[in-house]
């Protein structure tokens, strides 16, 4: 899921009023200053992530790959969901029998 802002989130941070039309409080503004660089600094990582997912999804070169891509078209199963099945069961178990899926 992607957010986006429409315009500028620091300018939008000093220009907020409360229901009174009073400026917010400082401490209230610079917890919302923390806020938001928190955020920028998961939003990076996390978009790295997914553009090394989606590389390796397009050049298919491993049999895990091939598998995301067999998962990720089933109703209710997305990219992201295919990735974590694959890889948390198939990736690096080789399962013979049904009974070990369960065990």
């Amino acid at each position: 899921m992607r957010m986006a802002w429409p315009g500028d989130v620091e300018t939008e941070r000093e220009e907020s009023r409360q229901w009174d039309g009073t400026p917010l409080p400082a401490a209230l503004r610079a917890r919302l200053k923390r806020a938001w660089q928190k955020v920028q600094q998961l939003t990076e990582p996390i978009g790295s992530l997914e553009a090394e997912r989606r590389a390796g999804l397009r050049t298919r070169e491993e049999r895990v790959m091939e598998q995301v891509h067999q998962f990720a078209p089933l109703r209710g199963m997305g990219v992201k969901s295919a990735w974590r099945l694959v890889r948390e069961f198939f990736a690096w178990r080789d399962f013979q029998t049904p009974k070990q899926v369960g065990a």
